[in-house]
């Protein structure tokens, strides 16, 4: 019976501190540390390579991000056949914030990124360069103080070069981008 009462009491400990949570100022916290995990819609919903971003809140409008994600992947057919690859990216964007509510942050984003990648595929490798830009939207909700969980949509645009090819295309699916939890500190 004890037990059941400390329970019931953390749990609505619990839940009093997540219904005050707030998002934060940037007055008391200037930075946010998130995960992103990419979701992809081309090849059915699929959650792909999970990327790291640091946001630098200027004020409480304006954000300066920096992302960084990293992929391998290495598959065998069983009949002797491996191929694996891996892939690292680097992007650089803005954030533009709008009123929202207390536990809610909208915003809109423009960014830069660029990458390398390395395939080997039955012994023959091949390494190659992406760059790209994009828009989007998207927001954060903060759960608890500090701790917030979003979701961003957008629209981009990608060139690939691998050895002498090369390719252009724009990413009009509209899950491209990621489910994000982070922390702003």
């Amino acid at each position: 019976m004890i037990m059941k009462k400390f329970t019931l009491l953390l749990a609505a400990i619990g839940m009093s501190t997540m219904l005050m949570a707030q998002k934060p100022s940037s007055e008391t916290s200037n930075f946010s540390l998130e995960g992103n995990i990419n979701i992809d819609a081309t090849n059915g919903i699929s959650w792909t390579a999970p990327s790291i971003r640091m946001r630098y809140f200027v004020n409480d409008t304006w954000a300066a991000r920096v992302q960084l994600g990293l992929a391998t992947t290495s598959t065998d057919d069983g009949a002797g056949n491996e191929t694996s690859s891996s892939n690292i990216g680097i992007g650089l964007g803005a954030e533009y914030h709008t009123a929202g509510t207390d536990r809610l942050s909208p915003f809109f984003s423009a960014g830069i990124g660029f990458g390398t990648t390395n395939t080997d595929i039955g012994g023959v490798e091949t390494s190659g360069t992406a760059f790209g830009f994009g828009i989007g939207a998207g927001m954060d909700y903060y759960v608890y103080e500090n701790v917030y969980m979003g979701l961003e949509l957008g629209l981009s645009w990608q060139t690939n070069s691998l050895d002498d090819a090369s390719n252009s295309a724009i990413n009009t699916s509209a899950f491209n981008n990621a489910f994000r939890i982070g922390w702003r500190f």
